[in-house]
């Protein structure tokens, strides 16, 4: 990033804590609500552009599958499933304990596996579908009904909260 990128972003910071500080009225509350949530948006959809979501993976192993069909292979399609992908490589584990609420058993370490075990049910759902499924924040909020921004706040939380219980985040 150029100096000139870097000394714009950091006025634009000013300008806003100046506007946040200055903020008397309810309209003046409202313009400062307003830039967050313009900020918020972009940076969200900066977010949005680089993930491999759900869809896209799904996509491709649809296209697989008709392949696989067309073509008259031998293997059936059920093969194809991670699960089976996954008892057929001998990761029995990792099928046995496929639910968001047993997360902390596919870890090895004990001090992540305590760490795992501390967040509550709603945060080890997300963590699992985040992490383990690969879903986008906007395939999690349309299944539990929220917003992709109240999923990513959550899933930031436990980042926090697991880092916290290593004793490597912010105390």
């Amino acid at each position: 990033m150029s100096l000139y990128k870097k000394l714009q972003r950091d006025v634009r910071r000013e300008a806003l804590t100046r506007i946040e500080d200055s903020a008397r009225t309810q309209a003046e509350f409202e313009n400062v609500a307003h830039t967050w949530d313009k900020l918020d948006e972009n940076r969200e959809r900066k977010e949005r552009y680089h993930e491999v979501t759900f869809t896209d993976i799904a996509k491709r192993q649809a296209d697989l599958d008709e392949f696989t069909y067309h073509s008259e292979t031998v293997i059936p399609i059920p093969i194809m499933h991670r699960l089976w992908r996954q008892l057929m490589s001998g990761y029995l584990i990792d099928v046995i304990f496929d639910c968001p609420y047993e997360i902390d058993e596919l870890v090895s370490s004990e001090t992540v596996s305590n760490a795992l075990k501390s967040l509550n049910d709603n945060q080890k759902e997300i963590i699992y579908f985040r992490l383990i499924r690969n879903w986008s924040p906007q395939k999690i909020a349309e299944i539990r009904g929220q917003t992709d921004r109240n999923i990513r706040r959550v899933y930031d939380m436990a980042i926090e909260n697991i880092r916290r219980k290593l004793g490597k985040g912010k105390k």
